[in-house]
């Protein structure tokens, strides 16, 4: 019955969206306001999930019907740049109707880059979620809050310098998690080593506050490495060096960060990401969490109208601090991983993209509670203007 009314449903809105999408005239990307563009979007999907509430065992599955609907404006001016986007989600379940939500969220990135020798920019975001948290392990209604700012110069026709703030806050709605918020700053370096390749050097220190800590931690970085400047086939950069925590937890590791984009062929693009760091604790009080994640996959538009995305990703949660299960005093490390793969068709009008997608989950834990497996295919339209 569930997939009779998924297919119901997609049906009926793949038709709708398609009969919009080819009365859209207008080639540009988004609506002409004077030096601003404004792009609207509706992302309409049903998700069967195996395993909807992520536990190890009498698994529950169901069907959910997912809307998000947003905006995006831009300026086009050559002197400052302007994004700023807004986005309502409603997701639905058949029968899991407790598991019924309503997110939104909001982000704006200003920079000005023609200031001389100087640029500067700001931004920031937040978002009410409910959704998969990997520091906890199962859904969880969240505020997350991001706040930054940066300003840059040009110190030599080969270096360059920028001076960065940031400021990240995460509230949970239930008790049994723990708010925790961060301050950081950061002075990077860059200086050409090639006409494509700058070599890179990072210091940070992250000063973080948690309810559940009675110390704040203080966490100072240094990395090394090198930045790609933007070209028609690569964008990357690479950093590895050493990290130090202390607070409620002493510890001393290697630290690494890493993102690229790479257009292999003329139909193939890969991408990368991969990072790590120290975070509190929030399930555990006075506790320390190593995380790391990374990313890796690629996508190929096989012919003109279809794409085929695939991916895979990796989590850990490493926990400094013994915790107490079942008054037993036990290593906590979780490993979570991610493959997805997605098929989709792009129409002709450019505005309306038709998506499938399978996405298997597994997470292993030393603490056996916390283990889960979780199957999801989604099939989805995506009108963009």
């Amino acid at each position: 019955m569930k997939r009779i009314s998924v297919i119901a449903c997609l049906a009926s809105c793949l038709f709708v969206a398609v009969q919009v999408s080819n009365a859209a005239e207008s080639k540009d990307e988004g609506i002409k306001i004077g030096d601003y563009r404004l792009m609207p979007h509706a992302d309409l999907m049903s998700i069967y999930d195996s395993n909807v509430e992520t536990q190890p065992s009498n698994e529950k599955d169901d069907v959910s019907f997912r809307l998000k609907i947003g905006a995006g404006l831009e300026n086009t001016a050559e002197k400052t740049k302007l994004k700023a986007t807004l986005w309502g989600l409603s997701e639905k379940y058949i029968d899991l109707k407790h598991e019924d939500h309503d997110d939104f969220g909001e982000s704006l990135d200003f920079q000005m880059l023609d200031l001389g020798r100087f640029n500067f920019g700001i931004n920031e975001s937040y978002e009410d979620i409910q959704s998969l948290d990997y520091a906890v392990g199962t859904i969880q209604a969240r505020q997350l809050t991001r706040l930054g700012a940066r300003a840059g110069a040009k110190i030599t026709e080969k270096m360059n310098a920028s001076l960065a703030y940031g400021f990240n806050d995460t509230a949970y709605e239930s008790p049994r998690q723990y708010d925790w918020s961060e301050h950081v700053v950061s002075l990077l370096g860059l200086h050409d080593l090639t006409d494509k390749t700058a070599g890179k050097a990072i210091v940070a220190a992250n000063f973080q506050s948690s309810d559940a800590n009675v110390k704040d931690g203080t966490c100072v970085s240094a990395l090394f490495g090198v930045k790609s400047k933007q070209t028609e086939k690569l964008t990357g950069e690479v950093g590895i060096g050493v990290m130090n925590l202390s607070g409620e937890a002493d510890a001393t590791r290697f630290a690494f960060d890493a993102g690229a984009d790479w257009k292999a062929a003329e139909k193939v693009n890969v991408f990368l990401d991969a990072r790590n760091g120290f975070e509190p604790s929030v399930l555990d009080a006075n506790n320390y969490n190593l995380t790391t994640r990374a990313t890796l996959g690629a996508e190929w538009a096989f012919v003109d109208s279809f794409s085929l995305m695939g991916s895979g990703a990796y989590a850990r949660n490493d926990y400094l601090n013994p915790v107490v299960e079942n008054d037993e005093s036990m290593k906590k490390q979780d490993d979570t991983l991610t493959g997805t793969v997605r098929l989709t068709y792009h129409a002709p009008s450019k505005y309306l993209k038709i998506y499938l997608e399978g996405r298997y989950e597994d997470k292993n834990s030393t603490i056996d509670l916390n283990d889960y497996s979780q199957t999801q295919v989604t099939v989805g339209a995506l009108c963009s203007y």
